[in-house]
Parts: structure tokens; C-alpha cells; sequence
């Protein structure tokens, strides 16, 4: 598998691997700091998730 945001090659398989899985979008990305950098690279897509799910 690949990371989302990088497109690094990812093995979830090893167990001294970084790499982080959103629940939601059933993606892997290399690790917090590559998904951070993916949520920048995407503010709008987040903000709207996050009022979706959080603001009435």
C-alpha cells in the first residue's frame, strides 16, 4: 500500500512502521506528521467533514 498523501510505499504488516490509518477514509499515511501535511494541503475538505459531523 501506498501513503495517501505521499505516495511512499507502506507496510502495515511491520510492526515498527509509523504509518497511520484514517478510519474514515480507509487510507494510510506515513505517519501523523504526512497526514497533517495531506489535512493543510486539503483545509477545505476537512473544515467541511469536521462541520458534518460536529457543528449543528
Amino acid at each position: 500500500m501506498n501513503c495517501a498523501h505521499c505516495n511512499a510505499q507502506l507496510d502495515a504488516t511491520d510492526p515498527h512502521t509509523e504509518a497511520t490509518y484514517d478510519d474514515n477514509t480507509q487510507r494510510y499515511y506515513c505517519d501523523v506528521g504526512c497526514f497533517r501535511d495531506w489535512a493543510d494541503a486539503h483545509f477545505d475538505e476537512v473544515v467541511a467533514y469536521y462541520e458534518k459531523m460536529n457543528v449543528n
